[in-house]
C-alpha cells in the first residue's frame, strides 16, 4: 500500500473537494446539471410518451440514468485527480467545454439537447451552416437537416421554454465552480506533482536493487499513461501501451522486452506503463514488480493485471511485488475506491478462492488449499490484528443488527470510560482517519458473544 504526501497541494485539494462535493450537504457543490436536463422539464408527464418514442428508452429509466450520470461525473472529477494531476486538468477542461456547449444551445438556439450518448454538435459549426441573416423558418429547416445524423444516434431537442429556469442557472453555477478550481490550480502553470515524484523515486530504487526485475505500471486512464511516459522517458527506459498504441510493432517490442524466452529477449526497456488494454492477450513474465498507479472500482481488473505475469508454469521470480496507490484520505471520502474495491475483492475470494494478495496486506487468503497455504506461509504471513475485530463486527451485523444500529446512533466524538472496579472490564477502541482505521483491545472477559 503506497501513500504519498500532497504537500502544498493538500489545502488546494481539500478546498476543491469541498467545493465539488461538500461533506455536509450532498445537494450543494457541483450539480452536473448539463448531464440531467430531463430533471428540469417543467411538465414531465407531458413528455413521458414523447421521450419514450424519441429516445427509445423508458422515460423513468432515462431520467434516473441522467441523474446517476451527474453523480458519476462528480466522482469522476475526484477519481481523475487521484489518478494524476494531468488527468484532473483534462477532466476540468472537458466538463467546462461540454457545459458551455449546452449553455450555447440554450442561449443561441433556444433549445436544450438531450442525447443518450456521444459528443454534442458544436453550436458555432451548426450556425455557420445556417447563416445569420436567413429567414427563421428556413434556418430551422437547415438546422434540422444538419442535425439529422445526430438525431439518428439519439439526439432530441426540447424548447428551452419547457425547461425550468433553474437548469441554465445550475449549468452556469457548475461552469463557475470548475473554472474557479482550474484557475486556482493551473493559472500559474502546472503544479508540482508529489505522487509522480514519489513513484519515480521508488521505481529508481527498485531497479537499482535488482535491474533484472522488470516493472509494469497500470493505470485506468490513457492520458495518465501518456503523462507518466512523458515525465519519465528522459530518466528511465520506459515504454507505453494503451489502446491507441495497439500495433504489431509495439506488441512485438513488449514481448521481446517483458516476456520472450532467452533466445529472443531484448533489454531495451525496464518499465512498461500500460492501461488495461494490455490485460488481455499479453504475458509479461519478466516483470517482477507491479504498480497500480490508480485503483479501478472493479478489483477483478487488478487480478487480471497480475494474471499477465504470475502464471504458475511461467514464473521467473518466486515473489511478485505489488504496490497499490490508493486514494488519499481526502479523496476517498467522495469516491470510496479503496472501500468498494476491497469489499468486492473479498466477495470474489469468498466465492472462488484466491491465493495472492493484490490490494492490501489485510486480505485473507482463501482457496481450496487454504490450510496448506497457511501452513507454508505461516512464518511469513501474519493475520492483520484488525481482522479479529472486523470479523467480530461482521458477526454482530448478522446476529444482533439492533446493537449495531444503537452504536451508529452514538453521537460523534463521544468518549467511553470504564473503571477497573466493575465486575467486567476491558474495552475495544476504534480509531479512524479518512477511511483508514485501526482497532485496539484491552483484554477482559467476554461481555458479548455474537
Amino acid at each position: 500500500l503506497l501513500e504519498y504526501d500532497l504537500q502544498e497541494l493538500s489545502d488546494l485539494y481539500k478546498d476543491a473537494l469541498e467545493t465539488v462535493a461538500p461533506e455536509d450537504d450532498e445537494e450543494a457543490g457541483f450539480i452536473g446539471a448539463r448531464y440531467m436536463p430531463t430533471s428540469y422539464i417543467k411538465n414531465f408527464e407531458k413528455y413521458r410518451e414523447k421521450i419514450a418514442k424519441e429516445m427509445g428508452v423508458d422515460e423513468n429509466l432515462l431520467k434516473q440514468t441522467q441523474m446517476n450520470l451527474a453523480k458519476f461525473m462528480r466522482r469522476l472529477i475526484v477519481r481523475r485527480f487521484e489518478s494524476s494531476i494531468y488527468a484532473f486538468q483534462s477532466t476540468l477542461d472537458s466538463i467546462i467545454k461540454s457545459s458551455e456547449i449546452i449553455r450555447d444551445w440554450h442561449e443561441r438556439v433556444g433549445k436544450v439537447p438531450i442525447y443518450k450518448k456521444g459528443k454534442l454538435p458544436d453550436v458555432d459549426a451548426l450556425l455557420e451552416a445556417t447563416g445569420e441573416d436567413i429567414d427563421e423558418e428556413l434556418k430551422d429547416i437547415i438546422l434540422d437537416e444538419e442535425l439529422k445524423n445526430y438525431k439518428e444516434k439519439g439526439l432530441w431537442l426540447i424548447d428551452k421554454k419547457e425547461i425550468r429556469k433553474g437548469f441554465i442557472e445550475d449549468v452556469e453555477k457548475d461552469i463557475k465552480i470548475l473554472k474557479d478550481i482550474r484557475k486556482k490550480w493551473f493559472s500559474k502553470g502546472f503544479p508540482k506533482d508529489p505522487k509522480l515524484e514519489h513513484f519515480a523515486s521508488i521505481v529508481k530504487q527498485k531497479l537499482k536493487e535488482d535491474s533484472n526485475r522488470k516493472i509494469v505500471t497500470f493505470t485506468e486512464f490513457a492520458d495518465t499513461a501518456g503523462y507518466l511516459f512523458e515525465k519519465l522517458k528522459h530518466n528511465l527506459r520506459v515504454f507505453k501501451y494503451s489502446s491507441s498504441d495497439a500495433s504489431q510493432k509495439n506488441k512485438k517490442t513488449i514481448k521481446e522486452n517483458f516476456d520472450a524466452g532467452a533466445k529472443i529477449q531484448k533489454n531495451d526497456y525496464d518499465v512498461l506503463i500500460a492501461t488495461d488494454a494490455i490485460s488481455e492477450g499479453f504475458n509479461l513474465h519478466r516483470a517482477g514488480i507491479v504498480f497500480n498507479y490508480d485503483i479501478p472500482y472493479n478489483p477483478t481488473r487488478v487480478i487480471q493485471r497480475v494474471g499477465r505475469i504470475n502464471r504458475i508454469n511461467k514464473k521467473v521470480f518466486d515473489e511478485l511485488f505489488i504496490y497499490n496507490f490508493f486514494p488519499t484520505a481526502t479523496g476517498e471520502r467522495e469516491i470510496r475506491v479503496k472501500q468498494i474495491s476491497t469489499l468486492k475483492i473479498s466477495m470474489v475470494h469468498a466465492l472462488f478462492g484466491e491465493d495472492t494478495k493484490v490490494l492490501t496486506k489485510d486480505e485473507e487468503l482463501r482457496t481450496f488449499f487454504a490450510k496448506q497455504f497457511r501452513e507454508a506461509f505461516k512464518n511469513q504471513e501474519e493475520l492483520s490484528p484488525e481482522t479479529k475485530y472486523e470479523n467480530f463486527i461482521k458477526k454482530l451485523r448478522i446476529s444482533n443488527p439492533n446493537l449495531i444500529e444503537e452504536a451508529l446512533n452514538i453521537s460523534k466524538r463521544s468518549r467511553v470510560r470504564r473503571t477497573t472496579k466493575k465486575d467486567r472490564s476491558g474495552v475495544v477502541v476504534f480509531g479512524k482517519k479518512g477511511d483508514e482505521y485501526v482497532f485496539k483491545f484491552s483484554p477482559s472477559p467476554k461481555e458479548y458473544i455474537p
